[in-house]
């Protein structure tokens, strides 16, 4: 029987073409504010850059778990045995995007309140709705999803909040670290530039956001789909 590891990486290698495209799709409002950088003229607009840079490191797991919902059809089909084509598995994640849009704003929302609440219960609900967009419930009433999600996330709470917090750990460190290999130091003296290279890593961020994704979906995905079984 195929582990969890089996089936996300082969899913991941089968459907890299098509999982990148539905990242990119997912991710999309990163890569537009990317695209809309400029140059910083002073330091005071390179710290709003550097700013936005950890805004999209900090925030990458809402984008990933909706693209939960995009490699789910695939990665079901690699578990059971009853692969898709390339071009099903696009078609059917990008059908399954759109299922999950209301589902995703729910669970987002929740983690939201959560925070706001205090940090401690917006934490619990990062981990409690990590796999709503693995549900096979999306179809249904739009909270049926998330209560999915967090039934099974309750009965493999130490598993999946190990995953989650790998995710999470994972996308900062992509920040962290184009930051320390681009960002050279500055201050309010620093021309304009030697501060060209923060937007660079705004974009080069939420590139990487990009291509890192498909694997932390389809990682969620196939955990779903193996404690489900």
């Amino acid at each position: 029987m195929p582990t969890v590891v089996s089936i996300a990486v082969r899913s991941w290698v089968r459907y890299l073409v098509p999982f990148t495209l539905l990242s990119a799709l997912a991710l999309s409002p990163l890569l537009y504010l990317a695209v809309k950088v400029a140059p910083p003229a002073n330091a005071d607009t390179a710290r709003a850059q550097l700013r936005l840079a950890w805004i999209f490191g900090a925030t990458a797991w809402a984008f990933q778990y909706w693209l939960v919902a995009g490699v789910a059809p695939a990665v079901r089909g690699v578990a059971s045995g009853a692969t898709l084509s390339q071009w099903r598995a696009l078609c059917a994640g990008g059908a399954n995007l759109v299922r999950a849009i209301v589902p995703s704003a729910i669970a987002i929302t929740a983690v939201v309140l959560g925070g706001v609440a205090l940090v401690v219960p917006g934490l619990v609900m990062v981990v409690l709705v990590s796999l709503t967009g693995a549900s096979t419930r999306l179809g249904e009433d739009a909270p049926a999803a998330v209560r999915e999600s967090v039934e099974l996330v309750r009965a493999n709470l130490r598993t999946i909040a190990v995953v989650v917090l790998a995710i999470v750990a994972l996308d900062l460190a992509i920040t962290l670290g184009s930051q320390l290999a681009i960002v050279p130091a500055f201050s309010k003296k620093t021309t304009a530039a030697k501060l060209k290279p923060i937007a660079e890593l705004v974009r080069v961020v939420a590139l990487a956001l990009v291509v890192i994704s498909p694997l932390v979906a389809t990682s969620l995905a196939a955990l779903a789909t193996k404690k489900r079984a």
